[in-house]
């Protein structure tokens, strides 16, 4: 009885271990223009060119999913979902990503307003009791997270806050400088920066639970992919084409 509990156990072993190795990846990404545009598997965008690309050339089984950005975190947390990018790096998702040395993007990050409101800070203090609109499950330094002064109106993409701001729900939204000004500029309104966060780079982030071992080659085939793009011009095509007229 006990060898046939033990084979039964290694048999079931060796299937989970193939249908792991044979499984669909999942990359998950969440509604971001340009970076990322669309939802569920209907998406393109800068960052989902690159990951498609980055897919292709190591033909690697996988299909990219944009939801939303806190269902894409805890996802991956959790090992539903493989990779997830477009991110910064932070201790906490450290714990449960692993990244790559090379970065997607390198973003500005801000605090902005309607252009004319004439909203000015020299330091987040100048801020005190405002309110502002973010995006949940997003950072945006550790400056601004963890300021408790600021009131901070959370919505689930920057889509909504930049709509919110454009129809007069509050004067002030924290992003990413490309991307909300990209939103903005669809709708015909202008931004000024209010106050500066920061320079952040943003990654792609293999799933430690969703991928044991593989996370490591996988980091790897990206760096050396990431490099060949941008050597051979194709990162800054994808971006040109898509911020054209911007």
């Amino acid at each position: 009885m006990l060898k046939l509990i033990i084979g039964i156990t290694v048999l079931l072993t060796g299937l989970t271990t193939d249908y792991i190795r044979a499984e669909t990846l999942i990359f998950v990404t969440t509604d971001w223009p340009p970076y990322t545009i669309g939802q569920d598997e209907d998406v393109s965008g800068i960052d989902v060119e690159i990951i498609q690309e980055f897919i292709k050339r190591n033909k690697i089984d996988a299909k990219i999913l944009a939801i939303p950005w806190k269902r894409a975190l805890d996802g991956v947390e959790e090992g539903f979902y493989h990779a997830i990018f477009t991110l910064k790096k932070t201790a906490e998702r450290e714990k449960f990503l692993h990244y790559p040395t090379e970065q997607l993007e390198n973003e500005l990050t801000a605090i902005f307003s309607i252009k004319g409101k004439n909203i000015k800070a020299k330091s987040l203090e100048d801020l005190k009791n405002q309110t502002v609109g973010v995006v949940r499950g997003y950072t945006y330094g550790k400056e601004f997270d963890s300021s408790e002064f600021i009131i901070k109106d959370e919505g689930v993409d920057d889509k909504m806050m930049v709509n919110k701001l454009v129809n007069g729900r509050y004067d002030l939204i924290a992003g990413e400088e490309i991307s909300v000004k990209y939103l903005a500029n669809k709708d015909k309104t202008m931004l000024e920066t209010v106050y500066i966060l920061g320079d952040y780079p943003t990654y792609i982030g293999f799933s430690i639970k969703g991928l044991g071992a593989k996370k490591d080659k996988l980091a790897l085939q990206f760096d050396v992919t990431m490099r060949q793009l941008v050597k051979e011009g194709f990162v800054e095509k994808i971006r040109a084409s898509y911020m054209k007229g911007q």
